[in-house]
């Protein structure tokens, strides 16, 4: 099977979750592919949050998120990918499923495994849980900063999302 989408995000953990939100409300055909109890922040426990009252998990973040995500009309698929490559009219991302997705922007946000993670030797947990997000941070607006330059130029080309 073959499906074509605007944009393909490979991560589910918060960058994915906040690129597919910014996308899907620019007019994108959305697809975030990815599980949440993959992410590095599932496990967490996250505390002084900017509009976030008390102390949350990760898992109720990404959870609120997904569901963000998913109301504002993206697709999400919990599956893995097992080949990426790119054709003239983009990429061809090949799921674990046997799906095949046709797209022209392709957006990794795998961040960090708690599992492979060297942070977990460290006793701190704060230490970990705010270089969690502080990647998810630095990789939401590198994608904050891609967006506006895809807006802005996108028009100057003639074309429009």
């Amino acid at each position: 099977m073959e499906e074509r989408k605007d944009v393909v995000i490979i991560g589910a953990g918060p960058a994915g979750i906040q690129a597919a939100i910014h996308s899907v409300r620019k007019k994108c055909d959305v697809l975030l592919l990815g599980r949440i109890e993959r992410s590095a922040l599932f496990s967490a426990h996250v505390e002084n949050y900017a509009c976030v009252e008390g102390v949350k998990t990760g898992e109720e973040l990404l959870v609120a998120g997904m569901d963000q995500v998913q109301r504002f009309g993206a697709s999400v698929m919990e599956d893995d990918v097992l080949k990426v490559q790119q054709d003239d009219d983009g990429f061809v991302v090949e799921l674990e499923s046997g799906v095949t997705i046709l797209t022209r922007t392709l957006i990794f946000a795998n961040g960090t495994s708690r599992k492979n993670s060297r942070f977990l030797e460290k006793k701190n947990s704060l230490e970990e849980a705010s270089h969690t997000v502080w990647t998810a941070m630095l990789i939401f607006l590198e994608i904050l900063r891609w967006l506006l330059s895809v807006t802005l130029v996108l028009p100057l080309m003639g074309h429009s999302l």
